[in-house]
């Protein structure tokens, strides 16, 4: 609960907008329909994904970190361990292979 409050705290310092982390938290441990907070599911949905991509990114970022470039580049199958942040798209300019997958030419991965 504290990573929703802190992100709760971030979004409205920075945007002057709720970001409903909380919100969405406590309707996903309340079981009584009647206890749950009425805010649209579309907001909720929202703030569940924005915070399951924080995190994803916050790992990529650590693996970045913790893993040399070296090996990153040169051990086949070490990128698959961690996918890359999914806000980074990459193109295929030729056909080529990269982490032991084929991608045709003009084809966009991450």
């Amino acid at each position: 609960w504290i990573t929703r409050y802190a992100t709760d705290n971030t979004a409205s310092t920075a945007t002057g907008k709720r970001s409903f982390t909380v919100a969405g938290y406590f309707n996903q441990l309340t079981k009584i329909n009647d206890m749950k907070i009425d805010y649209s599911e579309h907001e909720l949905k929202e703030t569940e994904e924005f915070l399951k991509r924080l995190k994803l990114w916050l790992t990529s970022v650590n693996f970045f970190y913790l893993v040399p470039s070296f090996m990153r580049h040169y051990i086949p199958g070490l990128i698959q361990l961690m996918p890359p942040v999914p806000s980074v798209f990459r193109m295929a300019s030729k056909d080529d292979e990269v982490a032991g997958m084929k991608w045709k030419a003009g084809q966009t991965f991450f």
